[in-house]
Formats: C-alpha cells, sequence, structure tokens
C-alpha cells in the first residue's frame, strides 16, 4: 500500500495506494492519511524506520492544519529530542 504509485512534481510528497508518503530530513520518512468533517479533523502517520506512530482525533472546527502538521512535527521533535538525549 505504500510502494510509490505517483510522484508530485516539484514536492516532497508522493502517493501509494490511498497512503500518503513524504519524506523529511528532520522528521525522516513517513506515510500518513487524514480526514476531516465538519467538526472533525484526524491524522495518521506511521514512521516505520523508526517503528513510531502516531493518531489525533480532534473535535474541532478548522483545526485542519494543526492536527495535519503542527501537532505531529511537535510531537516528532518532543520524541527526537528524547532519543537524542539517550
Amino acid at each position: 500500500m505504500w510502494t510509490l504509485q505517483r510522484s508530485i512534481e516539484n514536492k516532497k510528497t508522493s502517493i501509494g495506494l490511498g497512503w500518503w508518503r513524504f519524506s523529511d530530513s528532520l522528521t525522516g520518512n513517513y506515510v500518513f492519511h487524514v480526514g476531516r468533517d465538519p467538526g472533525y479533523a484526524s491524522t495518521l502517520r506511521i514512521y516505520p524506520d523508526k517503528n513510531i506512530g502516531i493518531i489525533i482525533l480532534s473535535n474541532a472546527m478548522y483545526a485542519d492544519k494543526v492536527i495535519w502538521n503542527e501537532l505531529p512535527e511537535l510531537i516528532m521533535k518532543v520524541v527526537n529530542n528524547e532519543n537524542n538525549a539517550r
């Protein structure tokens, strides 16, 4: 499902079979899927190289950017800082 099916020109994002793939030097490679309905936003990110998965569910209006981008990146910063401190 994560095998590359289509690349997006000039972007770090590509798509597998229903899963988006992203490559980032700060947080590493991950696959993700997001969801949204009125009053609800969610994201599922899996970092296969790090054996970490993040699921965020929210009952909030207009929270897409925070739920999809900001919170997962903040969580990964904390995880990376803790791993570097060991």
